[in-house]
């Protein structure tokens, strides 16, 4: 389409856009692009997912084949563990590393990633002092015998597993 142009001057960029190629840009082929652009993004952290899920079932499921008792420990080391451990997560990280990426300013996402690492550095503190507390922790909650001793063992070891 050799249609009329529209050019618009913005300090030195000059951009020069077809009639028709501005009229695509609004409405409802815009909304579509967006939402395929989003749909391409889901189906990849459903399949992460999905994979974290039927990796825990497989644990657990391997886990009741060896005994109750294992796997009790594991649950309760599991649940105290992911309860604390969600302060270490960094997923904030991605949001504005994201938008600085949007942004098209790497330097922004270098700031982001700094600041980033000295606050889970502070916060990584407090929560590795409560998992090598997990069986006095559990032990206070009424989870006591091998599971209570065993699950303190698995928290200590998913510690030293994570690090």
């Amino acid at each position: 389409d050799s249609g009329p142009t529209v050019e618009d001057v913005d300090d030195d960029v000059v951009v020069d856009v077809t009639a028709s190629e501005a009229r695509s840009a609004d409405g409802s082929e815009r909304a579509l692009g967006v939402v395929l652009g989003l749909l391409s993004l889901a189906w990849k952290l459903a399949i992460s997912m999905g994979s974290w899920v039927a990796m825990k079932t497989t644990d657990t499921a391997l886990l009741g084949h060896v005994g109750s008792t294992e796997l009790a420990a594991a649950s309760y080391s599991d649940l105290y563990t992911s309860a604390s451990g969600v302060f270490i997560s960094a997923r904030v990280l991605g949001i504005f590393a994201g938008q600085a990426l949007g942004a098209n300013n790497p330097k922004l996402i270098g700031k982001w990633l700094q600041v980033s690492f000295v606050v889970l550095a502070v916060v990584a503190v407090p929560v590795l002092a409560l998992w090598a507390a997990t069986y006095p922790v559990l032990a206070a909650f009424g989870v006591g015998g091998d599971a209570g001793t065993d699950s303190g063992a698995n928290a200590t070891a998913a510690d030293a597993e994570r690090r």
